[in-house]
């Protein structure tokens, strides 16, 4: 296994876009965006004393804000900031928090919700705005552009409403709100479990018996544990009962006896990327569409129009035709990787080609040039870093 090693000036010369940037927050904002009451809690009544507090680059102008905050919160552990992650930052940098002997992580932001292994962890999501009532309206006009070319002449769909973590905490509003404006006959929120409360990996007993590859918060393996989450998904409907709870891409949600995922439109709150793209590939509804709260713009989601799905395909078809594989190990954190990683190999010897396995840190163009004989690199990683552009 080759390894190689990053000298951290990836961190320095990277470039992020300013419109992604969060602007710094007054201290009242940020004790509402960044749930600082909730994490203070979490902290003092776990006793935890070395405490990592990782902000992807997004959110880092708002980072020693909040680090303040939780001191006058009353939070005595010691609190450092984790700034550039080993791997991806929607992951949980396990190892960059064992660096520092962290007895727990608070991860601020967008998140894939991959499992970790050791350390306990915190989500906080923050908290985006949303126009309800533009939300609404545009999921009418879509309804209205599509009457006519159904086979029951128009009539209001189910709708199954996902979102972006940063929008969990209006997710109910906005289902209630499709409700009561008309814009679908029935709506089934999907609930993401690790907004609830604290995950620990050994207490919930998803390590390492849970099949699930994200943390979906439901977990009852140990019963003498309160799950993290309601097992049931909310139905604002309130239809029959359900007759199965699904867990996929860390999000659950029950649907009513009777119906199935195709009978469904999925409605996704927030832009394009590799959240959408993640459950565009392991949800199989009837339609989707997605509602960019920031730009209020709405649109349908095809392979054609998603440019993450669209890469996906090419990639696959590349890696099928590829006599030499190098098989890069792009996270240390997600559980069972170990378990991904070998699987792998046995499939790729089996079918006699040559695979030679990589470890980096974050990946770069300069790095992979290394090996010119590779005709394609496979990643191993959570699911929303296994896709990446080419020009890295």
């Amino acid at each position: 296994m080759a390894a190689l090693d990053n000298d951290g000036s990836g961190a320095i010369q990277r470039t992020i876009e300013a419109g992604s940037v969060r602007a710094v927050l007054s201290a009242e904002a940020a004790q509402s965006v960044y749930e600082v009451d909730r994490t203070a809690q979490e902290i003092i009544a776990g006793g935890y004393q070395r405490v990592a507090l990782q902000f992807p680059d997004t959110h880092l102008p708002n980072a020693t804000l909040v680090s303040q905050l939780l001191r006058d919160q009353g939070v005595s552990a010691q609190l450092f900031i984790l700034a550039d992650t080993s791997a991806g930052s929607c992951c949980v940098d396990e190892v960059a928090a064992a660096h520092y002997s962290a007895d727990l992580v608070v991860h601020y932001g967008s998140t894939c919700l991959s499992l970790s292994s050791h350390v306990p962890v915190l989500y906080v999501f923050g908290r985006e705005p949303l126009d309800t009532a533009d939300f609404v309206q545009k999921c009418l006009a879509e309804r209205e552009m599509q009457e006519g070319e159904e086979e029951e002449g128009g009539a209001r769909r189910h709708v199954l409403l996902a979102y972006d973590v940063a929008f969990a905490h209006c997710a109910e509003e906005a289902a209630q709100a499709l409700r009561d404006g008309g814009a679908a006959a029935s709506v089934v929120v999907s609930e993401i479990g690790a907004a609830a409360r604290l995950y620990t990996p050994e207490k919930t007993g998803l390590k390492p018996a849970c099949d699930q590859g994200a943390c979906c918060g439901g977990c009852t393996k140990n019963k003498a544990d309160q799950p993290l989450v309601a097992e049931k998904a909310i139905n604002t409907d309130n239809t029959a009962d359900s007759d199965a709870i699904t867990v996929q891409a860390g999000r659950t949600f029950t649907l009513p006896e009777g119906r199935s995922l195709g009978d469904y439109v999925l409605v996704y709150l927030g832009s394009e990327g590799p959240t959408l793209s993640n459950l565009l590939l392991t949800w199989r509804t009837s339609l989707a569409f997605s509602y960019a709260p920031a730009e209020h713009t709405w649109r349908s989601e095809t392979s054609q129009g998603n440019r993450h799905l669209g890469r996906r395909y090419y990639a696959v078809q590349r890696a099928r035709d590829a006599d030499v594989i190098g098989l890069v190990v792009g996270t240390l954190a997600a559980a069972r990787y170990l378990r991904v990683v070998r699987r792998l190999q046995k499939m790729v010897r089996r079918s006699g080609r040559k695979l030679h396995v990589f470890v980096v840190g974050k990946l770069s163009m300069a790095k992979l040039a290394n090996f010119a004989e590779i005709q394609c690199f496979v990643l191993v990683a959570c699911p929303e870093n296994s896709l990446v552009d080419a020009k890295l």
